[in-house]
Parts: C-alpha cells; structure tokens; sequence
C-alpha cells in the first residue's frame, strides 16, 4: 500500500495510507478521533513525534487540507447509467414500416440526491442510411432509413406487470418523435428531453437514488434499405447531458464500492449500444 507524506508544519510531517480518503469517505463531517489512528507523525527523518497534542494538531490539519475537498466532491451525485439491449440480431428481422421498436433500455440512478438529465445523444450502428452532408447546398439530409427516434420513460413501478418491459402505448413519451439521424450530423441524433404533457416544451427528468428506466425507440420508413443493419449506441458519458455546476455529472466508470474514485477492478460504463438486426 503506497504513502502520501504531507508537510504540514516546519519540520513536522504526516504520513498516511493512499487508501485513508476512501475510509474516510465512510465517516461524517466534522472530524472525529478515529482520523488520529490513520496518520503517524515525524520529522524529515522518519522519526516519530510522540506528543498527543500534536497527533490532534495532525488528525485536524489533515481534515482541513485533505478530508473536506475530497468529501464535498465525492457526496456530489453522479449517475450511473446501465444499458439493455432489446433487439436480437440473430433472431429479429426489422419489417420496413415497423413503428416504435424498442432498441435499448437504459437503467439510470444516482450516487446520492438527484441530478437534472435534459438531454441524449445517439449514434447509429450498423450499414442503415444516417443521413448525409450536402456540401453544395450546406445543408444535412436525415436518414432515409429511419423516420424518428423517441425516448421513453418507463411508466410502472417495481413489481408491476410491465416493470422493465417497453410498451408504447403505455410508456410516457418524454421526446418531441421529431428527431432522426443525420440532422445536424451524419450518423448523430441530439435529442432534447420534453415536457411529457406539453411535448414542444424541454423538460429535465431528474435522476435520483431510486433507478429509473428509459427505452430508446426507433421508427422505420416504408422505404427503408432491405439488408442493412441497424443498432444505437451512446459512445461516452457525454452522450448522456446531465450538468450541475458546469460539469456533466455522468460517471465514466461503474463505481461499485461507493468511494468516487476510481478503483483498478472498476470498468468503462461506455460505450453502451444494441445490437444491429437486419431491415427486410
């Protein structure tokens, strides 16, 4: 386990585990005598400092230089985005027309509190159409593939039959249905989150500590390319926009002990994405 050594007074330096912010991280605010017994106190030598007094003077001046940034950052919630894809490629054939079909499920929650979420940014995977760039005209031509993306919340509860499951007429609509790839960037659908009882007003869904689950729906053109392939992805924690205080509160990595930071056995979150069917 390596040491963090801090001068903290003339001679006089602490010298702590790299693992005390993580333990720490488990006690509140203000400072207690259990931070005493983290740290030993010495000089330039390595000799140790005996005095109680001065092992208190260490545990404070440890809790204001160390403690209390890195507890304000970590009780900042963050969320947490799990994904499900909905779509087999190996067994599912998208007819031409086909509306709504769910393509990914997105669990979120947060680390503590709640935390605005106002928008989403897609990526399309697979050969479909997503849209082109007329230079000539400067001008972005949408897919011609596929007619409309729409975000869904999931509108039971745990426990209720249709908990997790998408179903469009019951789900609430929480976008406009008038984005599709290829509007303002080829292959990219930005889409702003709605009012679900005014849908031509944006309105944030506020993330908490109680997961909430969101689908991702597709619409096909009558016309849309037989053959191609088509899935959705969300290729960083950019794609999901959740901002407080200037920064986008989406964690990049799965936090699994709870410590805001990030440990060598927790990985990536993104990117997060379906699987890519066949259009017949």
């Amino acid at each position: 386990m390596r040491e963090i050594s801090l001068l903290i007074f003339k001679n006089i330096f602490i010298t702590f585990k790299k693992n005390i912010i993580a333990t720490i991280l488990n006690y509140p605010i203000p400072c207690t005598v259990n931070y005493v017994t983290m740290a030993k106190l010495h000089d330039n030598a390595g000799k140790p400092f005996r005095t109680t007094l001065l092992k208190y003077f260490a545990a404070i001046s440890l809790l204001i230089l160390i403690i209390a940034p890195v507890k304000i950052f970590a009780i900042t919630p963050q969320i947490t985005v799990y994904s499900t894809n909905l779509v087999d490629e190996d067994t599912l054939q998208i007819e031409q027309g086909t509306s709504k079909l769910g393509m990914l499920r997105l669990d979120m929650v947060t680390s503590s509190s709640t935390v605005p979420w106002t928008r989403i940014t897609l990526a399309l995977t697979g050969s479909a159409d997503g849209g082109v760039y007329d230079s000539q005209n400067d001008e972005y031509i949408p897919s011609t593939d596929i007619e409309s993306v729409r975000i869904y919340k999931d509108a039971q509860s745990s426990g209720q039959e249709g908990w997790k499951v998408f179903l469009s007429s019951t789900d609430t609509l929480i976008s406009s249905g008038n984005e599709t790839f290829g509007q303002l960037q080829p292959g990219i659908c930005v889409i702003n989150l709605k009012n679900p009882s005014d849908l031509s007003s944006d309105m944030a869904q506020d993330i908490s500590e109680s997961t909430a689950t969101y689908f991702v729906a597709f619409s096909f053109a009558n016309s849309a390319a037989p053959g191609t392939t088509v899935g959705v992805k969300l290729t960083n924690s950019s794609a999901v926009q959740a901002w407080v205080d200037g920064i986008n509160r989406v964690y990049d990595y799965y936090d699994y002990n709870g410590n805001g930071i990030r440990d060598d056995d927790e990985p990536d979150i993104f990117p997060l994405s379906s699987e890519s069917p066949p259009i017949i």
